[in-house]
């Protein structure tokens, strides 16, 4: 771990050294009439994203996208928890 600087924060730090934030989410996956068929986790990380919004829009496209390999009927997700890790 880097010495921090007076007054720097871990997050100032992962700035400072380029270091990518990781993340864990919680999420079910719904049919097309809005019944959840089932629920899993995914991870992500949030590399050279700064803006909370764009990660947000790519964990909810990635997690669309890794329920719908194993789920085809899966049509919308819903993200229960995203956490930091």
């Amino acid at each position: 771990m880097p010495t921090p600087l007076p007054s720097e924060t871990p997050r100032d730090i992962n700035r400072r050294f380029n270091q990518a934030a990781h993340y864990i989410a919680y999420y079910e996956g719904m049919d097309a009439k809005g019944n959840v068929i089932m629920n899993g986790n995914v991870a992500a990380d949030a590399e050279n994203m700064t803006d909370a919004g764009a990660f947000m829009s790519f964990l909810t496209d990635k997690t669309l996208t890794d329920a719908q390999i194993n789920y085809p009927m899966v049509a919308r997700i819903v993200l229960k928890g995203v956490f930091k890790l």
